[in-house]
């Protein structure tokens, strides 16, 4: 076995910090490009990640519904999906 072949299985067994369809809120407020404001605590739901997980895709529908790209490091998990 390559050295190559040691990383690939180490990193694909390991999670991401957030998983899709887990839900989230917000650390910190969020400015949309509208000027819409997601407050701190927004929940959602994860619909996808980007970056290795460095960032998330997530469907809020409160205080209105948008869909947005979040940095992880802005986001506080609530409830882990675990399939």
């Amino acid at each position: 076995m390559t050295a190559d072949a040691l990383f690939y299985v180490r990193t694909a067994d390991a999670k991401a910090a957030i998983s899709e369809l887990s839900t989230v809120a917000l650390r910190d407020e969020m400015v949309l490009e509208d000027a819409r404001v997601l407050p701190v605590d927004a929940e959602g739901t994860v619909v996808g990640l980007w970056g290795d997980g460095r960032g998330c895709v997530v469907e809020f529908d409160a205080p209105f519904h948008v869909v947005a790209s979040v940095e992880a490091e802005n986001l506080r998990e609530i409830v882990r999906f675990e399939m």
